[in-house]
């Protein structure tokens, strides 16, 4: 059963634990937003690992059946802009068809480019949302090439 979070939206630190997936991305602090560090060997495995906290954030530990198939091909000047608009298209998902990531499949990514299909399957109304994201942010939004990879700071507006 899914946890019900009325007063405070942000996660608790058990939240927050049972959520993080160390080596792939954690939480930072943040007084009134949720922030959070992505890691990733390559640039798409960073996305990838983006995508699967992302959707941590939307329905910790929900199985999600793989039903909706769609298709996200995006551009942008930068790979902040990228991750960015990347996050951004999966929330208008989860937004307008209440759209729950499962697996990600990136066919082409450069710095700039991306062309990736998701699956996965509508929210469930029996569902709790974790916590409701009202955006992806640009506020202090980093993409890094690190000694072991890559990594990214996110801030998700709730």
């Amino acid at each position: 059963m899914k946890k019900s979070r009325t007063t405070n939206p942000r996660p608790t630190n058990d939240e927050a634990e049972e959520c993080e997936s160390g080596d792939k991305w954690r939480f930072l602090e943040h007084t009134a937003d949720v922030r959070m560090e992505v890691y990733g060997v390559t640039l798409q495995e960073l996305f990838l690992n983006a995508a699967e906290g992302f959707t941590c954030l939307l329905a910790s530990g929900a199985h999600i059946e793989e039903e909706i198939v769609l298709e996200i091909i995006l551009e942008a000047a930068e790979p902040e802009e990228l991750l960015v608009n990347w996050l951004r298209e999966l929330l208008y998902e989860h937004e307008t068809r209440g759209f729950l990531l499962s697996a990600v499949d990136i066919f082409e990514l450069a710095s700039t480019k991306l062309r990736a299909k998701v699956t996965g399957n509508r929210r469930s109304s029996d569902d709790q949302r974790e916590i409701e994201i009202k955006g992806v942010t640009y506020h202090a939004i980093s993409v890094e090439k690190t000694v072991s990879g890559y990594s990214a700071k996110i801030l998700f507006d709730i």
